[in-house]
């Protein structure tokens, strides 16, 4: 099976709606059991779900319409489904009482991110000595577990590096190609951005998008080749970012991103990451430092930050967390938002991680 197709984004509630209950669609309009290749497939995710998560039935994301939705219900129809159901990431192994699935397939390109925070890196504010490590193998884990093509780890490094220089990812992704962007200053700030076998970088940079005494933020771009051209460009400008809060203009980052991709980045920049900001606001961030402007409204526009802990509120599901690009053939975006992960360690502030399977 293919790693493309262990990714199987999931599926609605009978009747279209998602209840907060665990109920099953018992209706045998909602079955569908002729698929035996599909069940398979979509039993993978499931196991995947729990076994690299720990997560067990709860509220999670449905892919395109972020709809909530808890275990064995199914998530509404969608385009690629013909507008059928399809089941909840959280459902039980093998189980599909909906309408249909969806399958990620070739030409598709998943993304997979996710900001840990440097609270969980340094062991600080509550987090747990073992949060680092534990965020480190989570991400591992999470970029097997969903197929990614294109991942990226934000705030994880760890908690014994002086210099704060990201984890090695690659190291536990073989065939994995890992290239850093690395802002220093008073708080450093890091971004670990990979790309799976068969994609090859051809060139990369980053460093400080800004940096100032409380807000010092980093990012990284590489020019790179797919196995595949996709939506029309041989090869691509692939920027991972984690944005100051503030809009303010960034010609350093601009710099870093021209002498990393060249002409590419015009009509060929996929940019995801810690916006730090809702996604209309994405549009101005990103003329501050990249060409052109987003062809299509940047998603997920759902809440990602942060995780409370006692005695450290940050804010409440505020939506920081979004992947855009400038193709001029927009590419149709399906997202998934986990659970905050590992809260046995405590990883304050953490964000939810995110997956992004750009339709080929």
């Amino acid at each position: 099976m293919s790693r493309a197709l262990s990714f199987i984004l999931l599926v609605l509630l009978c009747q279209g709606q998602v209840s907060d209950s665990s109920d099953t669609c018992l209706s045998e309009q909602c079955k569908n059991g002729d698929n035996d290749e599909a069940l398979e497939d979509q039993a993978l995710l499931h196991v995947s779900i729990r076994k690299h998560t720990g997560i067990e039935p709860e509220h999670m994301m449905c892919p395109v319409s972020s709809t909530k939705c808890t275990g064995n219900q199914c998530c509404p129809g969608i385009d690629e489904t013909d507008n059928k159901t399809f089941p909840c990431p959280s459902a039980d192994e093998g189980w599909n009482q909906c309408e249909g699935n969806l399958a990620v397939v070739e030409g598709d390109v998943t993304v997979f991110w996710w900001n840990s925070h440097y609270q969980c890196s340094e062991g600080i504010m509550g987090a747990t000595p073992k949060c680092s490590l534990a965020a480190k193998n989570f991400l591992v884990e999470q970029v097997n577990a969903h197929g990614a093509h294109i991942a990226a780890g934000i705030e994880t490094f760890p908690s014994t590096d002086p210099k704060s220089i990201p984890y090695n990812f690659s190291d536990s992704l073989p065939g994995w190609t890992q290239v850093n962007g690395i802002c220093t200053g008073k708080y450093p700030d890091q971004v670990g951005l990979m790309f799976a076998p068969g994609w090859t970088v051809l060139g990369h940079g980053g460093s400080c998008l800004f940096r100032s005494n409380s807000d010092t933020r980093a990012f990284v771009a590489a020019k790179v080749r797919p196995p595949t051209p996709f939506h029309g460009c041989a090869e691509l400008c692939v920027v991972a970012v984690h944005l100051p809060h503030a809009i303010v203009p960034m010609p350093g980052a601009k710099g870093e991103v021209d002498t990393a991709c060249g002409s590419t980045a015009e009509n060929c920049t996929i940019a995801f990451g810690d916006w730090n900001q809702p996604a209309q606001a994405v549009e101005p961030q990103w003329a501050n430092f990249l060409p052109g402007k987003p062809s299509a409204l940047p998603q997920p526009d759902v809440g990602t930050c942060c995780l409370t802990t006692p005695g450290h509120t940050y804010g409440d599901e505020l939506p920081f967390d979004h992947l855009a690009t400038n193709l001029a053939s927009a590419p149709q975006l399906i997202t998934q938002v986990l659970p905050y992960p590992i809260r046995s360690e405590v990883p304050t502030e953490t964000h939810k991680p995110v997956i992004v399977t750009m339709k080929g």
